[in-house]
């Protein structure tokens, strides 16, 4: 059985410990990496740890313990706000992304834009700042 959810947190127990960081159970015999730039001191075999899965640049599971989707009340904050917006009749929306793009993107795939149109303005290799970003999204 499969243990995760693309583009969501998941509490994940460590397997095994390897060059590259630690390989958390995803159930069914799988792993995901969490590189080692993720990976506290205090960790052991068998500990579980708290965790967001997405896909790097290659469609390789990845888990990260930094957090992109601030939550509220156990929900990411994204998607309380795109789903008001919806809420409020509004069905077109574009959602601007520099730092963890990815795990963004994963998280509005994971829920099917909410029902709507998303246009994604990426960041990730230049900052257009305020006004660079609106244009962007005209």
């Amino acid at each position: 059985m499969k243990l995760y959810t693309l583009g969501h947190y998941n509490t994940l127990r460590i397997k095994e410990f390897c060059e590259h960081g630690i390989l958390l159970d995803a159930g069914d015999g799988e792993t995901i990496l969490m590189p080692r730039k993720y990976v506290e001191d205090h960790l052991r075999l068998g500990d579980e740890v708290k965790v967001f899965i997405y896909l790097d640049q290659e469609d390789r599971l990845v888990a990260t313990t930094e957090q992109a989707l601030a939550e509220v009340g156990g929900t990411p904050m994204l998607g309380l706000v795109i789903s008001k917006l919806k809420h409020a009749g509004i069905t077109q929306m574009v959602v601007n992304v520099h730092h963890f793009a990815g795990q963004i993107v994963d998280y509005l795939r994971a829920n099917d834009n909410f029902g709507v149109t998303i246009d994604i303005s990426d960041e990730s290799d230049l900052l257009l700042d305020t006004g660079g970003g609106i244009l962007a999204a005209r």
